[in-house]
């Protein structure tokens, strides 16, 4: 609604440095980085569920990369 473009992230790593039950024990030998997309931007009038969308896939392909 604010005209502003959306900058998709992706964090990558936090999972093998503080794995699910690790006990609040971070393992700090681990990278964690982070990856930001191409800004984008929204047409007034687009669905809510078109926009997810749209940043999902955006997320989804910085993962991939």
């Amino acid at each position: 609604k604010a005209g502003m473009p959306v900058i998709p992230a992706y964090i990558c790593g936090t999972y093998e440095a503080l794995p699910k039950g690790a006990n609040k024990k971070i393992n700090f030998g681990r990278e964690i980085s982070l990856r930001f997309g191409k800004e984008i931007y929204i047409e007034r009038g687009k669905p809510y569920q078109e926009i997810s969308n749209l940043i999902m896939a955006s997320i989804k392909q910085l993962k991939d990369n």
